[in-house]
């Protein structure tokens, strides 16, 4: 299964358009969808409206948030998640593979806090080589 945003053209009178004037279609809804990697089978999707009121607090982790609201409805156990950046982060891993016995895949970002200041890319390592980590859980 795969997790991401798409970006739907949209030019009509709406309080939770996107304005984006790098992209092709400079106004969009977004959307966050969950989707069958091989047949392209949407399971799952919602618009994001943004915040409800000015007054609510800032989500830490609205990507693990979303991720974990999209699956709820599916049975996902012994699957494989695949995620972008945006939703990548340690504390989802962990979510998944205990809660729904689910294991993820995607790449992550070297500014996360949860990392270990070691898994940064040092200046020495050659270019486009990756580095991968594993640990064995501890029961």
């Amino acid at each position: 299964m795969l997790v991401d945003e798409r970006l739907a053209p949209y030019r009509g009178r709406c309080r939770f358009i996107h304005h984006m004037p790098t992209k092709p279609a400079k106004y969009s809804i977004k959307l966050w969808m969950c989707c069958d990697a091989d047949t392209k089978y949407v399971y799952n999707a919602s618009i994001y409206r943004g915040k409800e009121n000015a007054n609510e607090a800032i989500c830490k982790d609205l990507g693990g948030k979303v991720v974990c609201q999209l699956l709820e409805p599916l049975h996902c156990e012994g699957r494989n998640i695949t995620t972008d950046n945006y939703f990548t982060s340690l504390g989802l891993a962990r979510d998944l593979l205990m809660v729904k016995k689910a294991t993820l895949v995607g790449t992550i970002r070297t500014n996360r806090v949860e990392l270990p200041k070691d898994s940064a890319a040092p200046a020495g390592r050659e270019l486009y080589s990756s580095l991968v980590g594993f640990r064995e859980l501890s029961t």
